[in-house]
């Protein structure tokens, strides 16, 4: 019972760090798109490197509270990030002909990815 309460509060700390990754994420896309008139991809991209260094720490930290060496979980957290950004990339290209606004797109982008990632960062990452 320790294990599964314990495994919850790991995934309400993943999800908080997650929100707010997505959060920098989707105001970093949203205005990267609509202000400065970037294209939806190069918007994407900006938006993930803003929320991939904050998504770190706050999981190296605060979700799993590693204590393993940084050196050892970054090539693998950086494997898993680009990987669950080539698929958010992967949805926008299969929508771009989709009449949808582009923050609608970005949206569904950004909420593909948590589930695959989660279990990835818990079982191999962290």
């Amino acid at each position: 019972l320790d294990s599964f309460i314990s495994e919850l509060f790991r995934i309400g700390r993943f999800s908080i760090v997650g929100a707010l990754a997505t959060v920098i994420h989707l105001i970093t896309s949203i205005s990267g798109a609509t202000f400065f008139l970037l294209p939806m991809q190069t918007a994407n991209l900006v938006a993930f490197g803003m929320a991939l260094g904050f998504s770190f720490l706050g999981h190296y930290y605060f979700t799993f509270q590693s204590n393993k060496m940084m050196r050892d979980v970054i090539p693998r957290f950086l494997i898993t990030a680009i990987s669950g950004y080539a698929a958010s990339a992967g949805l926008l290209f299969l929508l771009d002909g989709a009449e949808l606004a582009p923050q609608i797109k970005l949206v569904l982008a950004a909420m593909m990815v948590p589930i695959m990632s989660y279990i990835i960062n818990r079982f191999w990452v962290f």
